[in-house]
């Protein structure tokens, strides 16, 4: 159960190492061929991942291996990718003219709010004062940071 809760820490810091690094790159080499290595990569570890999956489905839970249902797509099952591609060519760009604190205290921030609206209207989890006292919380941190 620890691993559940350490996972996105280090998830976080990656995401900031990520961009931040895309954002090196692409001061050299323009954030386009940037996009371009990201996405390959990305491509061959889903590719392995998929590929073991398929290979070794045992090894792995129903939400990796899938239930056995036959995929049936649907137009809005681009928009993750899309919302992806935004993340990774957004916010190094957005770094690159307001800075990395800034922007994270921002884009920290709008997750908080779009995760209680989630988990609200989407999961029925109800809205307590403490969620949204905490969702306050970062928007003033995020006025404070901009200043």
């Amino acid at each position: 159960m620890l691993f559940y809760f350490l996972a996105p820490i280090a998830i976080g810091f990656m995401s900031v190492l990520q961009i931040a690094l895309n954002k090196q790159v692409g001061q050299q080499y323009g954030l386009a061929s940037v996009l371009m290595i990201n996405a390959v990569m990305i491509l061959l570890a889903a590719g392995a991942l998929f590929l073991a999956v398929v290979y070794l489905p045992g090894r792995f839970g129903v939400f990796l291996a899938g239930s056995g249902v036959a995929f049936e797509f649907k137009l809005w099952h681009l928009l993750p990718g899309l919302f992806g591609f935004a993340v990774i060519a957004g916010l190094p760009y957005c770094m690159n003219q307001i800075g990395a604190l800034a922007v994270f205290i921002i884009f920290v921030t709008a997750q908080v709010v779009a995760s209680m609206l989630w988990d609200n209207l989407v999961d029925n989890m109800p809205l307590t004062a403490t969620k949204i006292t905490g969702a306050v919380i970062a928007l003033a941190g995020v006025i404070l940071v901009s200043k």
